[in-house]
């Protein structure tokens, strides 16, 4: 769903009109609660790990709209991908915890 949004945005098919910070900060909340993924089980944690992509999807959206510049969308993507980075490392330290708490294959 992002992605078709992002392509569709960037052909020039989607274009919302809104150029709020509002929607901007909505979009930080939905990644916000795309970090917290790692304290839910099944369905939650599909639902939460969207609500990451559909919030950065959002973001990059919103900042294209209000700065129309490519060092803006370069810097928007990066800090994107150091998110994408950061809950990597939380779920990896998430899991090693879970395995030393139960102990079984050690």
């Amino acid at each position: 769903m992002a992605l078709v949004g992002i392509i569709l945005f960037s052909l020039g098919f989607y274009d919302s009109g809104t150029r709020s910070l509002w929607v901007l900060a909505v979009g930080e909340v939905l990644m916000l609660a795309g970090l917290a993924q790692i304290k839910f089980r099944g369905y939650i944690k599909m639902a939460m790990n969207t609500l990451f992509v559909v919030g950065s999807s959002i973001i990059l959206i919103i900042v294209d709209l209000i700065e129309q510049s490519l060092v803006a969308d370069a810097y928007v993507l990066g800090l994107i991908v150091f998110t994408l980075w950061l809950r990597i490392l939380l779920s990896e330290y998430n899991n090693e915890f879970s395995c030393l708490r139960c102990g079984r294959c050690i």
